[in-house]
């Protein structure tokens, strides 16, 4: 399970690049973005997700899931007060789909991009030259939709909480052999050793099976019908879980999914939960 450890709002006034030389009105914003690079660095966070008022999208929220954050910096708005200063910043991929998958499930319409060239803006990078300033924490940035309503923005801020919250899917791996088992077990069914560790699935998957529910619990009557799938992971092991973003006369055997984290960790029904893999 991961944490959001803090919710930080930065400002990003151009001058504030050059500390040393920055005009007396902005040493009170350079002096607060000490402070807060300070608590960072006492956070010690595994990964930032950091959305930025200059990335502004029209229909869709983006999410960046490129390996490495590169380029340039311009600041489009101060011509020149960038002074064309080089970024080099890790990605986090694996996260970035979390929080897609995750703001799907929310009815959000999240996507991924994984541009590489995608440049990161003066609201991105003033901030983190400050929190980061040896570039060595993985960044998620992620736009501001200018169609979302508050309702929409409010099931997304919740969506990445719940997905941060949800962490990696994680099933038992046998110390001594390395075989999977789901579900839990107490004595390896290989060489039956007693000793367990956790390994993390990436995520992807096959339906190798499933069944259109037409009648269900009284609790989800007004869910269906609705599709339960058997999906066979990368890694070889099965889950049983639900497929949701997608029509039920999608599924079939041998569809694409990829796992999709709860948006509420704690509500009933357990279990997992699929969706389409593009």
């Amino acid at each position: 399970m991961g944490e959001v450890v803090r919710g930080l709002l930065f400002p990003s006034t151009p001058s504030s690049l050059e500390p040393d030389g920055a005009v007396t009105a902005s040493q009170p914003v350079i002096r607060g973005l000490r402070a807060l690079a300070e608590e960072v660095a006492r956070l010690r966070p595994d990964a930032i997700v950091i959305a930025s008022a200059h990335w502004v999208t029209t229909f869709q929220h983006y999410v960046s899931g490129a390996t490495r954050l590169a380029g340039i910096l311009s600041a489009t708005e101060v011509p020149g007060e960038s002074r064309n200063l080089p970024y080099d910043y890790p990605g986090d991929p694996e996260l970035a789909w979390a929080l897609v998958a995750a703001g799907v499930a929310a009815g959000v319409p999240a996507v991924v991009t994984t541009e590489c060239t995608l440049p990161l803006d003066s609201g991105t990078v003033i901030p983190l030259r400050y929190v980061t300033p040896a570039s060595d924490v993985p960044i998620v940035s992620i736009s501001l939709c200018q169609l979302a309503d508050l309702g929409e923005m409010l099931r997304w801020g919740r969506a990445i909480g719940a997905a941060v919250r949800a962490g990696r899917l994680v099933v038992q791996r046998c110390v001594g052999c390395g075989t999977l088992a789901v579900p839990p077990k107490a004595v390896c069914p290989v060489c039956e050793a007693t000793q367990w560790e956790g390994a993390a699935l990436g995520g992807d998957g096959e339906v190798v099976s499933f069944t259109v529910i037409r009648v269900p619990p009284g609790r989800l009557a007004a869910e269906a019908p609705y599709v339960i799938v058997v999906a066979r992971m990368v890694e070889g092991v099965s889950l049983l879980g639900r497929l949701v973003g997608a029509p039920i006369e999608t599924a079939h055997v041998g569809l694409p999914v990829r796992f999709v984290p709860p948006t509420d960790p704690a509500a009933e029904p357990p279990g997992s939960t699929f969706t389409p893999r593009l």
